[in-house]
């Protein structure tokens, strides 16, 4: 018998054993029966499931295999790795959600105050100079930490996003949107920092690529709440009170990201 663990590997925990068996009375002479028993954890929040069935399919082989499967990062990744790339995707599908409010509503903001589709196109122009102003807020990133900004800017867009529930005009929610933009802005830049310092070399693009599907995750979020906007005239404000589970979404995801080490140094 033989038993392989795991050294190395974005799983929590691997086991595989070997057993051999001598020839079967009446078989063949010099034939062995070879069992193989693989015992895997997945151990990522969140996505433990999205992976279960594409691992048990790759590890189940006698025979390794020469390439890593299709779906895998290039370079072998830590479990450590693996658990802060999913909070990092987490943050994204967070920062997704809250940056497609105000696009998905506007024309739902406007209709209940009267404004046209000219004040609409200057309300969602003039929310991103948020843009610039995010400038300023990873400038303190550099300061407080990465792990420590994320968890901020999250939390402070969401309640920023959440006060617009109440706003008693479009260019109300504007304002609103413009800090929104600006920390959300800061957020994701930040994301990407972090990407680039936990992940390895050669499993940066690929952890940045699922990243930004994870964005992209969460305006389709935004967008599959929307028909909460047609109930009644002042719908949309549903979806900016959706906006205060960010927050509750975010202190959970704040347990899976670790600060990087190239800013502790």
């Amino acid at each position: 018998m033989w038993r392989f663990g795991l050294a190395e590997g974005p799983v929590a925990a691997y086991e595989r054993v070997v057993r051999t068996e001598g020839p079967a009375p009446g078989a063949p002479t010099g034939r062995v029966e070879v069992r193989q028993d693989v015992r895997f954890r997945v151990g990522i929040p969140y996505v433990a499931w999205l992976f279960a069935l594409p691992l048990l399919a790759n590890l189940g082989g006698l025979v390794p295999g020469g390439r890593a499967p299709w779906w895998a990062p290039p370079q072998r990744m830590t479990h450590a790795q693996g658990v802060a790339l999913a909070g990092l995707c987490g943050f994204a599908v967070l920062a997704g959600y809250l940056g497609g409010l105000l696009p998905a509503t506007a024309t739902y903001i406007g209709r209940q105050y009267h404004v046209g589709d000219a004040g609409q196109g200057y309300a969602l122009a003039g929310v991103q100079v948020g843009a610039i102003l995010a400038l300023g807020v990873l400038v303190a990133a550099d300061r407080r930490g990465r792990r420590w900004s994320v968890i901020a800017t999250t939390v402070a867009g969401a309640l920023v996003s959440l006060a617009a529930a109440a706003a008693p005009s479009l260019a109300t929610v504007a304002l609103t949107q413009v800090a929104a933009t600006a920390l959300l802005t800061a957020q994701y830049v930040l994301l990407g920092v972090m990407v680039v310092e936990l992940m390895p070399a050669g499993g940066r693009a690929w952890a940045l690529g699922l990243l930004t599907m994870s964005y992209g995750l969460g305006g389709g979020v935004t967008l599959a709440v929307l028909p909460l906007a047609g109930l009644g005239a002042g719908g949309w404000r549903w979806l900016y009170a959706l906006a205060g589970l960010a927050v509750l979404g975010a202190a959970g995801l704040a347990r899976h990201l670790p600060e990087t080490e190239r800013w502790r140094r």
